[in-house]
C-alpha cells in the first residue's frame, strides 16, 4: 500500500470513527490512535469467521441472530472503508484458534486457553508479518460470562450491547487502538 493510500484510509478512518461516534455513542469510539505504517491489512476483503453460535431469543433491536448483528457492524464499517472491507462466513466451520490464519469471531469463556480478566467482556487479538508489517489475523473474542442482547437508545444495566461493541471492535481489527 503506497503511502498515499495509507494517507486516505486514514482519513477515511477517522471519518468513520467520527460517524460512527454519532451512532453508537461518544464514549465508546473517543479517543482513538491508529497504529504506524506496519500492521495493515493488505488491500482487499478482511474475511471474518462468523462463529457466535445460536442466539438465545429475538434480539432487542430487531436482529434475528447474532450475526445478524454483527454483520450490520461490519456493513457500517464498509460504507466508510477504500481498499479494504470487511467480509463475512456465516457460521463458519473454519478451525478456531490464536495464530491460525484465520480471523475467527466466537462467544468464549476464555482467549484461547487464557482466562478473561474479572471484568473483561471482549478481546482482539492481532498478528502480523514483521517481515511485511501486514496484519494476518485478528480475532474477536466475546465473553460468555455476560448477559448480551442487541438494542438501540440508551445504554442498559447489566447488559451489554452487542451491535455497538462488535462496532468498536471491529475498529481494533482495522488497526485503531485507544489513544489514553
Amino acid at each position: 500500500m503506497s503511502a498515499r493510500t495509507r494517507r486516505v484510509v486514514a482519513i477515511r478512518i477517522r471519518l468513520a470513527l467520527s460517524a460512527l461516534a454519532s451512532l453508537a455513542g461518544a464514549a465508546i469510539l473517543s479517543g482513538y490512535a491508529f497504529y504506524d505504517d506496519v500492521d495493515k491489512w493488505p488491500d482487499g476483503d478482511i474475511v471474518l469467521q462468523e462463529q457466535l453460535g445460536n442466539t438465545p431469543t429475538a434480539l432487542i433491536d430487531g436482529n434475528a441472530t447474532w450475526n445478524d448483528a454483527f454483520e450490520g457492524a461490519m456493513a457500517t464499517w464498509n460504507n466508510y472503508l477504500g481498499p479494504v472491507k470487511f467480509v463475512g462466513i456465516r457460521d463458519s466451520t473454519a478451525p478456531i484458534g490464536d495464530g491460525n490464519g484465520y480471523n475467527n469471531v466466537v462467544f468464549a469463556g476464555d482467549i484461547f486457553g487464557k482466562p478473561f480478566s474479572d471484568t473483561g467482556f471482549v478481546v482482539v487479538t492481532n498478528w502480523y508479518r514483521v517481515s511485511t508489517g501486514q496484519r494476518t489475523e485478528a480475532d474477536v473474542i466475546f465473553n460468555n460470562k455476560w448477559q448480551w442482547n442487541s438494542y438501540r437508545g440508551a445504554r442498559r444495566s447489566g447488559v451489554y450491547d452487542f451491535s455497538r461493541i462488535a462496532l468498536h471492535q471491529l475498529g481494533h481489527v482495522l488497526g485503531a487502538m485507544h489513544e489514553d
